[in-house]
C-alpha cells in the first residue's frame, strides 16, 4: 500500500487487522455481504515507531528486531501487517531490505500487507505476479487525501504538494525539486498520470451509469404508453366494431323490408317480377360486400394466414404480437423470416406472427362458392341448406342467400346441417342468425333428429 502522507495507509493496514481479530472471535463485522476471512492461526504486527535509547535501538533496528521475530514465526496461516516497510536508513537499502522480506513471506506462504513510500518497492511488487499494489488516492486538484483504498496502482507521496498545501515557502519547494532524480520524477509523474486516468475512467463510468439508468427508465415509460397506446387502440376497435354492427343491423332491416315488400308484390300481381328480384339481391349483395370488407379491415380474420412463397416486400400484413398492420421491408429466406415496419418500429417476425392484412391473398384460393339451388318464388324452397366441408365465409354467403329466398316463399322455418366438425362453422351460424332481423329463434334438434349437428332457425 502507497500514497500520501497523511492518506490513510496506516489507517488500512490496522483497519484490516482489527477485522480479521473481530471475526475470528466471532464479532459482526462491517463489511459486505460478499466479504470472506480466512482463519489465521496468527496475526503478526509491526506497527509504529520502536526505537528506544534505553535499548540502543533506532527506528531503523527496532523495526528489524521486531520484523525478525515476526519471519520465524510466521506460516502459511498467517496474517503479517508490515508498517512504513524499509524506512528509516537510505532508501535505497532500505528498500532492497524491503523487497527481500516481501519475497521471503510470499515464499512462506503467508498474507502480507505492508505499506511503504519506497520507489523500489513499487517497481518490485509491480513486477511480481504474486504480489499486487494498492494506493490510497489523492486528489491532485485539492491536494487533499479521498480515504480511498485503490487497489491494482501504485500511489505518489505527493511530499512535495503536501508541503505546499502546508505553506512551506515556494523557494524552498522549488529547490527541493531540483534534488529529485530524473528517474524517480517519471515515475512519479506516471504515477499522477495513471490517477489523473483512473479518475477519468470513473467519472465515465458514472456518467455511463446514470445513462443506463436513464435508458431503463425511459424504456419502462415507452412499455407503459405501449400499453396504454394498446388498450386506447382495442376500445376504438370495439366502439367501430359496434358502430359497424348497428350499421349492418340497420342494413339487414332495409333487406327484410325489401323482401316484405318484393314479397307483397309478387303476392298481389300474382306472378314475380324476377328482373325487379335479380336488380334487388344485386343491390343488397354489394351492400352486404361492402360493409363486410369494412369489419374485415377492423379485424383481420384469422382463418388468412400468410404463406411464404405469397410474400413480397411491400405487402400489408396483420402482426399478431401487436395486433397492428405493418409492412414488409425485407425476406429473409435462409431463415424463413422477414422485417417488416410497424408505424417508426422495424422488427423481425416469424411466420407464426402474421397474418395476412386485407385486401392481400389468402394461403389458399378461395373455394368456389357452392349454391342451392333455389327455385323461382312458386316452387317450393329445398328443405334444408346443407353447409357440411365449407369454410366459414362462403358458408355465411350461402345462408343469407338461403335465407332471403326462405323470406320471398314464406317459408316458417329452415333446417341448416352443418355438421359437428370443430364447432366453429356452427358457432358463426348461431352468431349469424342471432343478428339477423328475418330470424324470430333458432335451437337444435334432439340428438336423435341430428343434435348439435343441425340447426333449425324460426323466421319472423
Amino acid at each position: 500500500i502507497t500514497g500520501s502522507n497523511t492518506g490513510g495507509k496506516t489507517v488500512a493496514l490496522k483497519t484490516i487487522g482489527l477485522l480479521c481479530m473481530m471475526a475470528q472471535a466471532g464479532l459482526p463485522v462491517p463489511v459486505g455481504p460478499e466479504s470472506t476471512f480466512p482463519f489465521f492461526d496468527r496475526i503478526l504486527v509491526d506497527v509504529g515507531d520502536e526505537q528506544s535509547i534505553e535499548q540502543s535501538l533506532s527506528t531503523f533496528s527496532g523495526h528489524l528486531r521486531q520484523i525478525r521475530s515476526i519471519l520465524m514465526s510466521a506460516t502459511d496461516r498467517s496474517l503479517v501487517l508490515l508498517d512504513e516497510l524499509g524506512a528509516g536508513t537510505d532508501p535505497r537499502e532500505g528498500g532492497a531490505i524491503a523487497c527481500a522480506i516481501l519475497s521471503h513471506l510470499r515464499d512462506i506462504g503467508a498474507a502480507t500487507l505492508a505499506t511503504t513510500h519506497l520507489g523500489q518497492v513499487k517497481i518490485f511488487v509491480h513486477e511480481n505476479p504474486d504480489m499486487q499494489n494498492a494506493a490510497v488516492e489523492f486528489d491532485p486538484k485539492t491536494l487533499q487525501p479521498t480515504y480511498r483504498l485503490v487497489i491494482g496502482q501504485p500511489g505518489s507521496s505527493h511530499a512535495i504538494s503536501i508541503a505546499r498545501r502546508l505553506d512551506l515557502p515556494e523557494a524552498v519547494l522549488d529547490y527541493a525539486a531540483s534534488f529529485i532524480e530524473e528517474e524517480s520524477a517519471n515515475l512519479e509523474h506516471m504515477l499522477l498520470d495513471m490517477n489523473a486516468a483512473r479518475v477519468k475512467l470513473q467519472q465515465e463510468v458514472a456518467e455511463a451509469s446514470a445513462i443506463r439508468t436513464e435508458s431503463a427508465t425511459l424504456k419502462e415509460q415507452l412499455k407503459t404508453e405501449k400499453h396504454q397506446l394498446k388498450e386506447e387502440r382495442k376500445r376504438l376497435l370495439r366502439e367501430a366494431r359496434q358502430e359497424a354492427q348497428n350499421i349492418l343491423r340497420k342494413a339487414h332491416r332495409q333487406v327484410d323490408n325489401a323482401l316484405k315488400e318484393l314479397k307483397r308484390t309478387s303476392q298481389s300481381t300474382g306472378s314475380a317480377d324476377l328482373e325487379g328480384l335479380d336488380r334487388a339481391r344485386r343491390g343488397l349483395q354489394d351492400k352486404r360486400r361492402k360493409l363486410q370488407e369494412g369489419t374485415a379491415a377492423m379485424a383481420p380474420s384469422a382463418d388468412r394466414p400468410a404463406r411464404w412463397d405469397d410474400l413480397v416486400v411491400g405487402q400489408a400484413i396483420w402482426v399478431l404480437p401487436f395486433e397492428e398492420t405493418g409492412q414488409i421491408t425485407a425476406l429473409h429466406p435462409n431463415k424463413k423470416r422477414l422485417t417488416a415496419r410497424i408505424g417508426a418500429l422495424e422488427i423481425e417476425l416469424g411466420m407464426k406472427q402474421i397474418a395476412l392484412a386485407s385486401g392481400q391473398p389468402a394461403l389458399e384460393p378461395p373455394a368456389p362458392p357452392r349454391t342451392t339451388p333455389i327455385p323461382g318464388p312458386r316452387e317450393p324452397l329445398p328443405s334444408e341448406l346443407n353447409l357440411i366441408g365449407m369454410r366459414v365465409e362462403p358458408a355465411l354467403h350461402e345462408l343469407e342467400y338461403y335465407l332471403e329466398q326462405a323470406g320471398l316463399t314464406a317459408t316458417p322455418q329452415i333446417r341448416i346441417v352443418h355438421g359437428y366438425g370443430t364447432g366453429r362453422l356452427r358457432k358463426a351460424v348461431g352468431e349469424f342468425l342471432h343478428t339477423h332481423p328475418m330470424v324470430a329463434s333458432f335451437h337444435h334438434p334432439p340428438q336423435e333428429q341430428g343434435g348439435q349437428a343441425i340447426t333449425i332457425a324460426v323466421l319472423k
